[in-house]
């Protein structure tokens, strides 16, 4: 009997006009999805119920207790929410700022604020226009008024915020502003600000905001349904860090095109999670059929531990600067125990065997685990060249406490 169909397990919404009190969920979506009356949404800040509705386009729309949701994050028009599903009608929500293009840090001492009594400032806004150096705002109401309201910056850590304090709640009072009004505070005699803003999603480069708070490695590691792509990082003096060789690997294995987003989940040191959003249908693109057909006998579905490489300058013998290698994602040998191995036997797809030694790297954040001396001879003979995709399965028909592990290993040629 078939099951029912696959449905995506993230979408992103960009808040744009009218996303204050309801929001539109992406058609391609809810195409197999079992709609119910109620969705819940969790994220850092809290749980919220939400009610849903549909149109008679079949658009399925948050109404009810959306625009809370709206209100306790801050939302504001062009920040992008991702939301996982995580079956029914249960989701949890990963909000991001435009201007930043990282996930929006919420601090649970300002939760309580009463909204009439404080208003956040955006962090970027407040640091791009020099506004460090002031103590207070004046603000100009619809009728010409001016009112004085004091600046106040909190820092807890590496998280901080600005708020409007002493003296918004009396322009708040006569106003009459009440929640889900939406003002905008435009800054005066000030060139360097604009009525727009732009976030530049197809580069290599990393957001700065991110950078500020990286231990950062010449070496970064991202995994995503598609296997796993070791990245070289180039950091400019300037602090901005860019994906380097590897990173267009990535985007052809990806079929990334302009306007897709990637999401990177940062899972420690200079490791990544990647998910893939297709921008017509705002929806995670689905990789794994494709892997199944594309690469054969190497992405099989598999009994054993298994992580996939794409042959880069780096593992090869031309690679003048170092011996070439392969660096294990740190998730598979902490995981395996290879930290606990001196060597590894390869077994190629002809069923000849290779000692390749294995080299642990305890100077590198909690370590790293690479391929050393044997792996040259390895790629030397099965012919490999860069943009070959290998398939490491470990093998469990080693002794107990033995010291030298065991891979077969799967290889997919390049395309010409």
């Amino acid at each position: 009997m078939e099951g029912n169909p696959r449905v995506s397990k993230h979408f992103f919404k960009v808040m744009s006009r009218d996303f204050h009190t309801k929001l539109a969920l992406p058609k391609a979506f809810c195409r197999n999805l079992n709609v119910e009356k109620l969705a819940i949404i969790t994220s850092g800040k809290g749980i919220w119920k939400v009610n849903i509705s549909k149109s008679n386009r079949d658009t399925v729309f948050f109404e009810e207790g959306w625009g809370d949701f709206v209100r306790q994050h801050d939302l504001d028009v062009g920040d992008i929410v991702v939301f996982e599903h995580i079956g029914e009608m249960h989701f949890n929500a990963f909000v991001f700022d435009l201007n930043t293009a990282c996930e929006k840090e919420f601090d649970k001492d300002l939760e309580g604020r009463n909204e009439g009594s404080a208003r956040r400032l955006p962090i970027e806004f407040w640091k791009s226009n020099g506004l460090k150096e002031k103590t207070s705002v004046i603000l100009r109401d619809p009728s010409g008024n001016n009112w004085s309201v004091e600046l106040k910056f909190y820092k807890k850590g590496s998280k901080c915020c600005v708020l409007m304090h002493a003296g918004w709640k009396q322009f708040y009072e006569s106003n009459k502003l009440k929640i889900g009004d939406v003002c905008t505070f435009e800054l005066n005699h000030n060139p360097k600000v604009s009525s727009t803003a732009s976030m530049d999603l197809g580069t290599r480069a990393l957001p700065k905001a991110f950078c500020r708070f990286l231990n950062v490695d010449k070496l970064a590691n991202i995994t995503s349904g598609k296997g796993s792509w070791n990245v070289n990082v180039r950091q400019g003096s300037d602090g901005m860090m860019c994906f380097e060789e590897g990173w267009a690997d990535f985007v052809r294995k990806h079929c990334l095109t302009v306007g897709d987003i990637v999401v990177f989940k940062h899972i420690g040191e200079m490791h990544f999670k990647a998910f893939v959003f297709d921008l017509n249908t705002a929806c995670e693109k689905e990789f794994d059929k494709d892997l199944a057909s594309n690469e054969g006998a190497s992405s099989q579905r598999r009994d054993n531990p298994y992580f996939v490489i794409t042959m880069q300058h780096y593992n090869s013998p031309d690679c003048k600067r170092n011996r070439p290698c392969v660096h294990i994602p740190a998730e598979f040998w902490k995981s395996n125990g290879l930290n606990k191995k001196t060597s590894v036997n390869l077994r190629d797809p002809l069923g000849k065997k290779w000692s390749v030694e294995l080299k642990i790297y305890k100077s590198y954040g909690n370590g790293r685990v690479i391929m050393g001396r044997g792996w040259k001879q390895f790629y030397e003979s099965n012919k490999l060249k860069i943009g070959d995709v290998c398939t490491f399965e470990l093998l469990g028909n080693n002794p107990k406490g033995s010291s030298v592990a065991s891979m077969d290993v799967h290889i997919l040629p390049a395309p010409i």
